[in-house]
């Protein structure tokens, strides 16, 4: 049960602040991230304040706090072109996308994002990303309109008022 609670605050939390792009189809992501977290805070039971993750594999765990950024947060992601190269291509067009923070990856280095691209709905991992922790950039509009919901079946498209599903005769 406290798995669910810290899943359900975590996906309320990103819900209220971008309710676009942030749903409760996002459950097994927040479940994941909920999950990871749960194994490497220090548990109040062990009388050493050891973490799940320690207790388990009987080693020292240190925990990084820049590396737990807010589940769903807004994550800028560095243009693919521009990520194997320096050079700079034109300076007024936009060297980022905008996504959905889903996580750590869990096969990956603990500082590679999974994200949700808005456009497509695929989740990928991604290092060259700059975190917006507190939903400012979401707040005041400047991000694209979400699309995943709809492209993943989600969001069925809305009709206008003279659009029928079937024939009446």
């Amino acid at each position: 049960q406290e798995l669910q609670n810290l899943t359900r605050t975590m996906l309320a939390h990103a819900h209220r602040r971008w309710p676009d792009a942030v749903n409760v189809h996002l459950w097994p992501n927040a479940l994941m991230m909920a999950n990871h977290i749960n194994n490497v805070a220090p548990s109040m039971q062990d009388p050493g304040k050891r973490s799940p993750e320690e207790m388990f594999s009987r080693t020292n765990v240190s925990i990084n706090p820049k590396h737990y950024k807010p589940f769903g947060c807004p994550v800028y992601v560095l243009e693919n072109a521009l990520q194997s190269t320096a050079a700079i291509h034109n300076k007024w067009k936009d060297r980022a996308r905008v996504g959905v923070y889903l996580g750590m990856s869990p096969i990956h280095a603990k500082n590679v994002a999974l994200v949700l691209n808005l456009e497509t709905g695929a989740v990928s991992p991604q290092f060259h990303v700059k975190f917006d922790s507190s939903f400012h950039s979401v707040q005041h509009g400047g991000v694209p309109q979400s699309k995943w919901q709809h492209k993943a079946g989600f969001q069925v498209p809305k009709r206008s008022l003279n659009q029928h599903p079937h024939k009446e005769t």
